[in-house]
């Protein structure tokens, strides 16, 4: 599955590959990472942790048709939260070049993140210091970026120091329904419309040889699979649009 063990990438660039696994190999999967690997510190239960991901689009729905076109080089904004905790709220911009992927982010305050979501941005020029959020502000401001699709869903995340490798299991992916603000009592996360789990392989220069090894026997094939595109479609479909 592996071919190359040693693949060099720019710096501050790290591979990203994406799998779908059934439940069945995710379990064996999940008992090999432990074995061997670091539990990551906010997936310290079997449970992991919850992620809410809240993306926004221009008027073009860039972000949505980039990703369907197969376009090697793309970006995506987002803001982003753990187990529905206001205290850390990160608006990130997630950068793809083919499977080279870098993210940067910074942190935003729960009135920040309230102000976006009215298609307020003017606190980004006020923080000269953060330079995820001129662009953001940048790119609002002329291509009309607005809240789009909610994903939420649980990780669970395994680290190896050698190679800085992250495995991350997605289950439980749900589309976000009701509200774009994940702190009300409206919002509503609905599942059901995708039951596999979404693997997530992330490494710098190398995938160590003893993590190869682990996926022995699994059969993986690599997915185009994006969870902001699934939720997506299933808003589209929920709500019969037909995007021209």
């Amino acid at each position: 599955m592996f071919t190359k063990i040693l693949h060099r990438s720019p710096a501050g660039i790290r591979h990203e590959n994406k799998y779908m696994l059934n439940r069945g190999a995710y379990e064996i999967l999940k008992r090999r990472c432990a074995a061997v690997m670091k539990r990551d510190e906010n997936s310290q239960s079997d449970n992991g942790y919850r992620v809410s991901t809240l993306y926004f689009e221009d008027v073009y729905k860039t972000a949505y048709r980039d990703k369907l076109g197969g376009f090697l080089k793309r970006k995506k904004f987002r803001i982003r939260a753990y187990n529905l905790s206001p205290e850390r709220i990160t608006l990130e911009c997630k950068y793809k070049d083919g499977e080279y992927v870098r993210k940067k982010s910074a942190l935003v305050t729960l009135d920040e993140y309230k102000a976006a979501l009215k298609g307020d941005y003017s606190f980004c020029p006020t923080r000269g210091d953060s330079q995820i959020l001129q662009d953001f502000y940048v790119s609002a401001k002329t291509t009309g970026l607005k809240p789009a699709v909610i994903t939420d869903y649980f990780r669970e995340a395994f680290t190896a120091d050698t190679g800085n490798v992250r495995i991350t299991f997605d289950r439980e992916l749900s589309v976000g329904m009701g509200s774009h603000n994940i702190f009300e009592a409206s919002y509503s996360p609905v599942a059901g419309f995708f039951d596999d789990v979404v693997l997530e392989i992330k490494y710098d220069r190398f995938l160590p040889s003893h993590i190869q090894e682990l996926f022995s026997g699994i059969p993986l094939m690599g997915e185009p699979v994006s969870k902001y595109v699934l939720c997506f479609n299933q808003i589209l479909e929920v709500n019969k649009i037909c995007l021209p």
